[in-house]
């Protein structure tokens, strides 16, 4: 058994160096914290509060663990695995993975520059494509600029990843919550 969790740890440990390794510099030249994506978008990050994303992440309510009677002993036992069980907590766990990635957009993350070549969330291009893509508040810029960051700006894993991994560093939240938070992510984007 313990065997068993220390190599779950150590595939755990490979996980968030591997994810890492791809998080590089964030210092620009001007002493701000900014970020250089793979479309050439450069954003300005900024530390975000973590009451605010607990706040946030409060408002989620985490599946209550189903019960079942064991007869041999007598009383009813919690039953982690039951099948509906897990997949609510799975929706549970992309929900505050989400909530997590919009409050770290959001408020940790500014624009400084944009190529020419990419289409700016202000535009009426953006708006359009968020509703064609039956997206809400496309009037809203705030939700504009979420989306685009999210879809246009970092389109890659990669940009995610460096994003997210940049942000919780200057926030103070432990690189495998960071990590926890991107593949939440990347999984709400492929459904």
């Amino acid at each position: 058994m313990m065997a068993k969790k220390q190599a779950t740890d150590l595939a755990e440990e490979q996980r968030v160096a591997k994810v890492l390794e791809g998080i590089d510099s964030v210092s620009g030249d001007d002493g701000l914290d900014t970020i250089t994506l793979s479309t050439g978008v450069v954003l300005k990050l900024k530390p975000v509060s973590k009451w605010l994303i607990k706040s946030v992440n409060n408002q989620f309510e985490q599946p209550e663990v189903p019960t079942q009677y064991i007869k041999d002993l007598g009383k009813e036992v919690e039953n982690p695995s039951h099948p509906k069980y897990k997949e609510a907590m799975e929706r549970y766990m992309v929900e505050i993975g989400n909530a997590t990635t919009d409050v770290c957009i959001l408020r940790g993350t500014e624009l400084l520059e944009k190529p020419d070549d990419v289409i700016g969330h202000e535009s009426e291009e953006c708006a359009l494509e968020m509703k064609t893509l039956g997206f809400k508040d496309t009037e809203n810029l705030r939700s504009r600029y979420l989306y685009w960051v999210k879809y246009i700006a970092a389109p890659l894993d990669n940009d995610m990843n460096r994003l997210m991994g940049a942000l919780g560093r200057l926030t103070g939240i432990a690189e495998a919550d960071v990590l926890e938070a991107v593949a939440r992510f990347r999984s709400a984007k492929k459904q």
